[in-house]
């Protein structure tokens, strides 16, 4: 007998406890802030003893790929601004630092490298997988698990529509019998396994990402194309405060218009990828670590700032001060209300 659970993760159960609402600057939504802050802690008093995601999540994102990862400079000599802004006086050309690459990808061992390329092969064209312990000894299941998760933080379009479950025995044995791979639309509230459905949901998904990449002003700067990709983010997406919509949580809230703060993180970086431009996400929390939260990390003139679509959504629109807030911060402004909790440094300044 066997016991077939589903699984998430560890880097992906983030989503799941992410409160992410910016409770302290909209006031007005305070009723609904709480309610949406109770329901998060809640979930994360469900997994208050399983930690180890934390460790999991440093491993992957812990990855430099061109991030200077040293101590942020206190003395407060703040010498360096990017000069790529809206004025468009930077040269249009992407250095080769500044474009998309995978970056989980470079945290792996060759032979869990090996599995991560095997997945993706598999992923990509939805053909069905599974590694059992027979064929593969513990210490293997564990390096396909740690690919798989690689895979995923490179690659986040892949969470609408493919999950990997755990099989168990139902002796009691925590021992995994196996890893299964399953696709389905994550987008429908009730499962739906059909791969005709999938691929129609891809290439929805797809297509819409392509047109907003096709809209991109032409001889856009770095710094406006970045601004561009949140703008359409920003004001394609309603945050999903009365959790109406729990079957969107990944980067499809693009094409339902809901999502938390994991969509957005989520969706951006995809965007970005789309658009070959350097982007990483980010994990931390608000400053009391009563909601786990997600964002972003650019690229400009070789220096990476944060971008947090979800609070600057909450805060206002394109243009507003309160949405600028959130776009392009340096170290000190993320910190003035959020915490990072991953280890990611950005190392632009302001003059």
């Amino acid at each position: 007998m066997r016991k077939r659970t589903a699984y998430i993760p560890l880097l992906l159960l983030i989503p799941v406890l992410c409160g992410c609402t910016r409770s302290s600057i909209k006031q007005e939504n305070n009723t609904t802030l709480m309610a949406q802050q109770d329901h998060d802690t809640s979930l994360m008093a469900q997994h208050e003893n399983d930690t180890s995601f934390m460790t999991q999540t440093e491993k992957i994102t812990a990855v430099s790929d061109g991030i200077d990862i040293q101590p942020h400079d206190q003395t407060g000599n703040q010498n360096d601004d990017y000069s790529d802004s809206q004025s468009g006086s930077q040269n249009n050309t992407l250095t080769d630092e500044q474009v998309f690459t995978p970056y989980a990808i470079e945290t792996l061992t060759d032979r869990q490298r090996y599995f991560y390329e095997e997945m993706n092969e598999k992923i990509l064209s939805l053909t069905p997988f599974t590694y059992t312990a027979e064929e593969y000894d513990a210490d293997t299941i564990d390096d396909i698990i740690v690919a798989r998760d690689a895979l995923m933080t490179d690659n986040t379009s892949y969470r609408n529509y493919f999950c990997l479950d755990f099989v168990f025995s139902e002796d009691g044995n925590a021992d995994i019998l196996a890893l299964e791979s399953r696709y389905y639309c994550l987008w429908e509230l009730e499962e739906n396994r059909n791969p005709d459905d999938i691929r129609s949901g891809i290439d929805l998904f797809e297509q819409t990402c392509d047109e907003i990449i096709a809209a991109m002003p032409e001889n856009a700067t770095a710094y406006e194309k970045y601004h561009y990709l949140a703008e359409q983010l920003s004001e394609r997406v309603d945050y999903d405060y009365e959790n109406e919509y729990p079957e969107v949580v990944g980067s499809y809230c693009i094409v339902t218009g809901h999502g938390i703060c994991v969509g957005y993180a989520e969706a951006y970086q995809y965007l970005c990828m789309k658009a070959n431009l350097y982007c990483h996400m980010v994990f931390g929390s608000n400053l009391d670590e009563s909601d786990y939260h997600e964002w972003n990390l650019i690229k400009l003139d070789g220096k990476t700032y944060h971008v947090d679509v979800t609070w600057a959504d909450e805060c206002g629109i394109p243009g507003d001060a309160a949405w600028e807030r959130y776009f392009a911060m340096t170290q000190e402004e993320v910190l003035e209300d959020h915490m990072i909790l991953d280890g990611t440094i950005a190392t632009g300044h302001r003059k």
